[in-house]
């Protein structure tokens, strides 16, 4: 929601300058850097507990490699989006907490149903078009639902202990 005194059509550079920042929060926007860092300050006058730290920077690390690497060098002090092949040889270095809780990724295979012409891009053997959707059928559906080996892809997609989920929402979701 925007507040109506910013007029009926604010630009997304007053919002990325600071200029239309709104709210409340523990913390006040210095400065946003697009695909690099937004830095926080500390607001004293906050109502609610005095955050421990003056200033924030929330940095865009997008490559995995390169925000893991951040992270055990100390350059940053906490990341997220760890992934699976990873985490492994990150849990074993001294010196790091890496706390393992259940994430809401999810895999999934998702059927094309909600369309009466014939999927793009899927053709039979020789080239023609699959013209029945019938992936609707409760027996498809069971059947690519037995054909997914689960622990499969928690030992060798996801490398390790995580849950197999028989649903699209894993537990806690």
């Amino acid at each position: 929601m925007i507040p109506h005194e910013l007029g009926p059509d604010p630009t997304s550079e007053d919002f990325n300058s600071g200029k239309n920042a709104i709210g409340t929060g523990p913390y006040r926007f210095v400065s946003y850097k697009p695909g690099d860092r937004i830095t926080m300050e500390r607001f004293d006058e906050y109502w609610g507990a005095r955050p421990h730290w003056k200033q924030v920077d929330y940095r865009i690390i997008s490559n995995d490699a390169a925000r893991t690497a951040a992270l055990l060098a100390g350059d940053v002090g906490i990341i997220e989006f760890v992934p699976p092949a990873i985490c492994r040889p990150c849990v074993r270095t001294r010196g790091s907490d890496w706390p393992r809780v259940v994430s809401n990724r999810s895999i999934y295979l998702w059927l094309d149903h909600a369309r009466d012409t014939a999927t793009p891009f899927v053709s039979g053997p020789n080239g023609e078009v699959a013209g029945d959707q019938s992936s609707e059928g409760q027996k498809v559906r069971q059947a690519l639902s037995q054909a997914i080996n689960r622990q499969a892809i928690v030992d060798r997609v996801m490398e390790g202990p995580r849950s197999r989920p028989g649903s699209i929402c894993g537990p806690g979701s």
